[in-house]
């Protein structure tokens, strides 16, 4: 929409129009690529490590219960909705790794070790 308002102000002759459309569509696609690039993953010997963006959590192993498939609307840090729900002993996180099942698996062998050692 703020194309479209930029377009008419620009054809109107209106720059004033045409430069609030443009500056507004600029800063919010800024601000959606500080929000969500890059979007990460990391799994630690004892934590896995979430980053989307400019929010970065740590969540230590020990807190994870579970993790399955999922294609929840909710917000989380995802990229998709192809997304894994992770079950945490308060809570849960809503991640989108590209391959769901080796991502679930890989956690959970993670935190398998963790609690054996």
């Amino acid at each position: 929409m703020l194309l479209v308002l930029s377009l008419y102000g620009w054809q109107e002759a209106r720059a004033d129009v045409a430069g609030i459309g443009l500056v507004s569509f600029a800063v919010l696609v800024l601000l959606n690529v500080l929000l969500t690039w890059p979007c990460r993953y990391t799994l630690t010997d004892d934590s896995l490590n979430i980053r989307c963006g400019l929010l970065f959590q740590t969540i230590p192993l020990h807190r994870i219960r579970g993790a399955e498939l999922s294609s929840s609307w909710r917000s989380g840090f995802a990229m998709s909705l192809r997304r894994v729900r992770i079950e945490l002993d308060k809570g849960y996180r809503l991640v989108s790794p590209v391959d769901r099942e080796a991502f679930i698996a890989d956690l959970m062998a993670a935190v398998e070790r963790q609690q054996s050692s």
